[in-house]
């Protein structure tokens, strides 16, 4: 399955591009109406997003190649109904044209064999007279001819022996393996891919189990069906949200690449949307990441401070009430024992400061060990969650599995090391991807 996000001036218009980028047979997962925000060339638009199955994709590719072009506009401008009309009648006289090829090549091919049999009857009669005449006057005797007759009667006989001996012994019966998990065989694959993604097997099955409420049984065990559903299913429950809040707590363990999160994102803001960031950090201990954060503070012309104590916070945010942002980088920690919690509280700001805190994540660790990272984390009350180096990591989508469990809305993911290019806001059409591994780079050129 294919699915792809297009954004127009109308709901017509968009409709419009799916009907021929798809075809008729795309099915619309969401839309949503952008009349508050800029949109296309500063107007209002509409942002639809569509799915087809691989099959009616390549279908409606080769019906293409077959119009002819001074057909092809008829075509993409009839609606959809009369679409699917043509391409089923288009389809219907393929298949004749198939079946009438291949009743000819059937005719001609009994026409060439009747010779042969004709031949071999003769053959029949002259072993009956007792010779054979082949090419350069070689002779079979009859006594010859006995000899290889008994040799190839024994080894039928063997053969038909071997037959019965298998006919009396038990046959194998073929068994689903999915038996033991409950699922249609004909969802193996599907259940596979999920595994592959990085799910867990649980959730996995979870999601294939929650399926069946929504879809009528004769539909359950279609693949395109439930691999549709099951996108639906992603948009429809992940929360993508941006920390809305002027500070910005970052948190996370150490080496995870939440330093260069930071960085990423204050050059989005301060380049891409002409805000004023202020950066700080409550690291005292690496001097090679304060050192980082000072020379990125300098390129791009932010003010840097160091907070060594709660009360530290008034006197800095009064000094930087002009600023949009206030970013603030923390000593990286698991968090595993209470005095690292504690320490690490006495360094927030006050509870009369408003501010969201985000848990930056490697994703190139196990899922266990995220899980672990971030129940360890839970008491601080995350409000967000980033991922980092998904370039190193194969399986993306135990990001929607985490997001669930924890109901913690997603915020961006980074695959490199690039400033600020490799840094990307969350999108659910991405979690799709790496979820069903849409994309054939499996999800570093997803659907836009």
């Amino acid at each position: 399955m294919q699915v792809k996000k297009f954004e127009a001036r109308s709901m017509k218009e968009a409709l419009e591009m799916i009907k021929r980028e798809m075809g008729p047979d795309a099915i619309i997962l969401s839309a949503k109406d952008n009349s508050q925000r800029f949109g296309l060339v500063g107007e209002g638009s509409v942002e639809v997003t569509a799915a087809i199955s691989e099959q009616s994709l390549q279908r409606k590719k080769f019906i293409e190649n077959k119009i002819p072009d001074s057909l092809k506009d008829n075509f993409y401008k009839a609606p959809a109904s009369q679409q699917k009309e043509w391409v089923q009648k288009f389809v219907d006289n393929y298949r004749k044209d198939i079946v009438q090829k291949n009743r000819s090549v059937t005719d001609l091919s009994k026409k060439k064999i009747d010779t042969p049999y004709i031949q071999i009857e003769d053959e029949v009669k002259n072993v009956e007279k007792g010779e054979i005449q082949l090419e350069k006057n070689i002779t079979l005797t009859t006594s010859t001819s006995n000899e290889n007759l008994t040799e190839l009667k024994k080894e039928v006989e063997d053969l038909k022996n071997l037959i019965r001996q298998l006919k009396t012994q038990p046959q194998p019966t073929i068994k689903n393996q999915f038996d033991y998990l409950n699922i249609p065989i004909e969802l193996g694959g599907l259940y596979d891919k999920l595994r592959t993604s990085g799910l867990s097997e649980e959730f996995a099955l979870n999601l294939l189990d929650e399926s069946k409420k929504y879809l009528p049984s004769i539909k359950h065990k279609n693949r395109s069906f439930v691999e549709g559903w099951i996108a639906t299913h992603i948009m429809d429950h992940v929360k993508i949200q941006e920390p809305q809040t002027k500070v910005q707590i970052f948190l996370g363990p150490s080496g995870g690449g939440k330093t260069s999160l930071i960085i990423k994102w204050a050059s989005e803001l301060i380049v891409n949307r002409r805000k004023k960031v202020a950066l700080v950090t409550t690291e005292q201990t690496r001097v090679g990441a304060m050192a980082q954060l000072r020379t990125y503070s300098q390129i791009l012309n932010m003010p840097f401070a160091v907070i060594k104590n709660r009360s530290d916070w008034a006197s800095l945010i009064s000094e930087l009430k002009d600023y949009d942002y206030i970013l603030c980088d923390t000593q990286g920690s698991s968090l595993k024992g209470d005095e690292e919690k504690l320490n690490l509280r006495t360094l927030l700001p006050p509870s009369q400061v408003e501010y969201k805190t985000i848990l930056v994540l490697p994703a190139n660790n196990s899922l266990s060990e995220l899980q672990e990272i971030m129940l360890n984390y839970r008491s601080l009350q995350i409000n967000l969650l980033s991922l980092t180096r998904l370039d190193d990591c194969h399986k993306k989508g135990y990001i929607f599995e985490l997001s669930q469990r924890f109901r913690i809305p997603l915020f961006s993911w980074s695959m490199g090391s690039k400033i600020p290019d490799d840094f990307e806001l969350a999108t659910k059409e991405r979690l799709v991807d790496f979820v069903l591994s849409l994309s054939a780079q499996g999800g570093l050129d997803a659907i836009r």
